[in-house]
């Protein structure tokens, strides 16, 4: 095996769009797929919403947990026989585990053993939105997970039919060679075309044209990589990769990559916003947030059979 990924599963349209496109990922770069269920105890006891004894006393309470747990325990299991039936002929090894606590820690306890975490993300309101209607702005698990996990995220949100494309999207000022590299690696792997678009606030001093030149000159490797500079003066990079993403969620087989940076308290992107931010306000069938310091599993040349032009087929 060239490496393991790591599939968080709850048995959502979401998360089975993931779990389709993780199988045919694990088939293409010979990898296995553990899939995850976490049962949230911590969950169960938010939903009765009393920790300590009131007017009626813990009884009632302690009852109600207890049978909330057990029906917990009861979806995990019709969960693992679903998931294993679906695998079944796929030729994708892998484990199922079930875990109980809070689920971002035990996903990101668990990820440290995996190269790749593939999972579902369902779009919620916008921020806005709830703030206008005085609610809490509660993040989902792959929206905490893309500030927080060091391993790369693969976020699913609609069905996800093929990969022609993998585009990489960097601020100008933020160039990781390294990253690049790993992400040019990936797409040899996977034999699709690989984009890089550096995004400038119109500040750059160097013309576009010598930045590209500059670069590849000291990059041998980056010569044939197709590389382009959107700029706008006046907006800074984070206004201009929402634009630009839009641009790339209507290409089909385009999966776009997104690099971010730990910066002590949270990881940001390349171009200064929270992934988080950038989930919830775009909609797309994929995306790739991958953290630029993290040591992605290196994949042969010769992986799969597909020519180098002909889109990687995914099939459910």
């Amino acid at each position: 095996m060239n490496g393991s990924i790591l599939l968080p599963f709850s048995g959502s349209r979401e998360s089975m769009f993931a779990m389709d496109l993780a199988w045919t990922l694990a088939e293409r770069l010979e990898m296995s797929v553990d899939a995850q269920h976490v049962v949230n105890i911590r969950g169960a006891l938010d939903v009765l919403g009393v920790t300590t004894p009131g007017i009626i006393g813990s009884g009632p309470y302690v009852g109600a947990f207890e049978s909330l747990c057990s029906e917990l325990r009861n979806i995990a299991t019709k969960l693992e026989d679903s998931y294993k039936a679906r695998k079944a002929g796929r030729g994708v090894s892998g484990e199922w585990f079930v875990d109980e606590g809070e689920p971002v820690d035990i996903i990101v306890n668990r990820s440290t053993q995996h190269d790749l975490l593939v999972m579902g993300h369902h779009q919620h309101e916008q921020p806005e939105q709830q703030l206008l209607r005085h609610q809490a702005v509660r993040l989902s698990l792959s929206e905490i997970l893309s500030q927080t996990s060091h391993a790369p995220l693969l976020v699913v949100q609609n069905q996800f039919t093929s990969i022609s494309e993998l585009a990489l999207i960097l601020a100008v000022d933020h160039v990781n060679s390294k990253w690049i590299g790993n992400c040019m690696q990936l797409a040899s792997a996977l034999q699709v075309n690989c984009s890089l678009t550096f995004l400038a606030a119109g500040l750059h001093e160097e013309p576009p044209t010598d930045f590209v030149r500059d670069l590849k000159d000291a990059n041998p490797a980056l010569v044939d990589l197709k590389m382009r500079i959107v700029t706008r003066e006046g907006h800074q990079p984070a206004a201009l990769a929402t634009h630009h993403l839009r641009g790339l969620l209507g290409e089909p087989g385009c999966l776009p990559v997104i690099a971010t940076i730990d910066n002590e308290e949270r990881r940001i992107t390349s171009f200064g916003e929270s992934p988080s931010d950038m989930l919830r306000r775009l909609a797309f069938d994929a995306l790739l947030i991958w953290p630029e310091e993290s040591r992605y599993p290196l994949f042969p040349e010769s992986a799969g059979t597909n020519d180098a032009n002909e889109p990687l087929q995914l099939t459910s």
